[in-house]
């Protein structure tokens, strides 16, 4: 434990030094020495004898010895001696000319892992980034998210893996995230439903959205639509509300996401109709049973819906927002299809595990900053009619903060109470 700042020795922290050393080579002389010859390169005149290297178990050894209870440098072969004709066993390390080597010299671990972090930020990434997402393959977060990968390995050189664990309303890949080690190579891209809605839906979230994870940058906001099979006789919001009042109880809508349960049962709620709910693990599950006739609708986000609507695999009624989409320009919003005061949203964001060290942070952001700009990813969102929303990570912190609000707010609204 260091004394001066009360974090715990850490040997990754020690073998870092080994990195660091590109270019700027400890710089260390010891005030007395054994009187056996050895010498740093700030060597005496009178003394001519090469440097020579010492054992990890020696310099831990004079630092204990000049001031017990202090950082032991473990495995730093660069360390050197300064000799001078003295008999007595006492040897002490002296930084010289480095700011971050004085940290070793007082012993505060907390500070040079800080120190250290920021300058092997610079070198980020070094080896495969997997970006986890809480959806089935295909789904529109796991478009994004191989969209952003693909310009991202291209940009820097590593390999930019994309894992889909669906399920468990998100649950199993934001705790796997979470428990990630924090060194920016796990990261989680995901959406409002993990990280705004589901605080609401559930008395016992098994994650904190707020305090296991390190905010790293918004990335894009999109609305979704109303969907029924191409061949279902529903023509219109209309024709859903209306049959949904002659037989109250009996028809139904799937929902893959929060987003999506949220979307539809607001629409309930709005059109004073009873529907019953189906849930599912992600929305292109969802979109299966919808065009097989085992559901009557569903609302899904644009970048699963729009090229089916668009192949004509299914009909769009209605989008959620209060604009029309230009991917599916002639579709009317859900106030103009006659639900008024409707208006839904869902948004993508890239998150860290808790503890990631700022640098990284940084880093990531800055990475996911310059791959937006890419030509892949810009088609992406037009093709999706998504808007880009980049932020800061502090940006997103706050972001996520205030979306929190809003969607306890219209949940509360829409009438679901927490399971």
């Amino acid at each position: 434990m260091c004394v001066a700042c009360g974090y715990a020795e850490n040997a990754d922290v020690v073998g870092a030094i080994n990195i660091l050393e590109r270019g700027q080579r400890l710089l260390a002389c010891a005030e007395e020495g054994s009187g056996r010859g050895r010498q740093t390169m700030t060597k005496p005149a009178s003394v001519k004898q090469e440097p020579t290297e010492v054992t990890a178990h020696e310099v831990s050894q004079a630092q204990h010895r000049r001031n017990p209870g202090l950082f032991r440098a473990g495995r730093m072969s660069s360390y050197q001696w300064v000799s001078e004709p003295t008999s007595t066993l006492h040897k002490e390390i002296v930084m010289k000319t480095k700011p971050w080597v004085a940290l070793v010299e007082y012993g505060c671990v907390g500070a040079l892992g800080l120190f250290l972090a920021n300058a092997l930020a610079q070198d980020f990434p070094i080896k495969p980034i997997k970006f986890i997402v809480p959806f089935a393959a295909g789904s529109g977060s796991d478009q994004a998210a191989r969209t952003y990968a693909q310009v991202i390995s291209s940009l820097y050189g590593v390999p930019v893996l994309v894992d889909p664990k669906p399920g468990g309303n998100g649950f199993i890949a934001v705790q796997n995230v979470a428990k990630a080690q924090p060194d920016g190579y796990t990261a989680l891209y995901t959406t409002n439903t993990t990280h705004a809605a589901n605080a609401h839906l559930y008395k016992n979230l098994p994650y904190d959205p707020v305090k296991d994870f390190a905010p790293v940058a918004l990335l894009s906001m999109g609305h979704m639509s109303l969907v029924v099979n191409v061949n279902s006789k529903y023509k219109s919001v209309e024709d859903i509300v209306l049959e949904a009042r002659k037989r109250p109880g009996e028809l139904n809508f799937g929902s893959g996401s929060s987003s999506s349960r949220v979307a539809s049962e607001m629409f309930k709620q709005l059109a004073g109709i009873d529907v019953k709910s189906i849930p599912y693990k992600s929305n292109p599950m969802s979109i299966t049973d919808l065009m097989g006739g085992q559901i009557d609708f569903m609302f899904t986000d644009a970048a699963t819906g729009v090229p089916q609507i668009q192949s004509n695999k299914l009909r769009a009624l209605a989008v959620s927002g209060l604009k029309r989409l230009a991917a599916i320009a002639s579709v009317p919003t859900m106030e103009e299809a006659g639900i008024k005061g409707y208006d839904m949203s869902y948004w993508n964001a890239v998150f860290l595990p808790a503890g990631t060290p700022l640098a990284i942070v940084n880093k990531f952001n800055e990475m996911l900053a310059r791959a937006s700009t890419s030509e892949p990813v810009q088609n992406y969102l037009r093709s999706t009619s998504s808007e880009l929303s980049l932020s800061s990570p502090e940006g997103l912190a706050q972001f996520q903060a205030n979306e929190s609000v809003r969607w306890g707010k219209v949940i509360k609204q829409a009438g679901i109470e927490p399971e």
